[in-house]
């Protein structure tokens, strides 16, 4: 019987004690072991790097909304996001693009007119009128960002040859 109940306290779960809010001042116990509490999350490394990275897209939005199809950083969230999503849905419509991908319909259509530009994308036309945009040649590594180096020397080999 002594054998049994030494046994059980040797499957049961060891209990920790609470971690602590790593944030100046901040007493409350966090949830399964994390450095801060919910209140100062925003002071992780990874959230911070997030919170910098929306606002980098947030910002290069406001300046193709802006400016139009100029302003496109080929490199940009936003652009690696619509051409990440046609890879993956094939086709879309600009419009459901718009909804899929929350954003206005005039800073898409300066998104797109860049990619059209660069000759990743074409349009099409649906026959109640909408604009359909379809990748020029599927992404074979869609998970990766298009680099411009690799699109410059495509356009070079494609002169070269005309």
């Amino acid at each position: 019987m002594r054998l049994r109940a030494f046994q059980g306290l040797l499957h049961q779960p060891r209990r920790l004690s609470p971690r602590h809010c790593e944030a100046a001042g901040c007493v409350h116990a966090t949830r399964e072991g994390k450095a801060y509490c919910s209140d100062h999350v925003e002071m992780h490394p990874y959230v911070q790097d997030l919170i910098a990275r929306l606002d980098q897209r947030e910002t290069e939005d406001d300046r193709v909304q802006k400016r139009g199809p100029r302003a496109v950083n080929l490199q940009g969230i936003t652009t690696q996001e619509i051409l990440q999503h046609l890879a993956f849905h094939g086709p879309r419509t600009e419009e459901r693009l718009c909804r899929e991908l929350n954003l206005e319909v005039k800073t898409l259509q300066g998104y797109v007119q860049a990619l059209r530009r660069k000759k990743l994308v074409t349009l099409g036309h649906t026959k109640r009128g909408s604009t359909v945009v379809k990748l020029t040649k599927p992404l074979l590594r869609a998970a990766q960002p298009i680099q411009a180096e690799h699109i410059e020397a495509e356009e070079r080999a494609q002169q070269a040859t005309a």
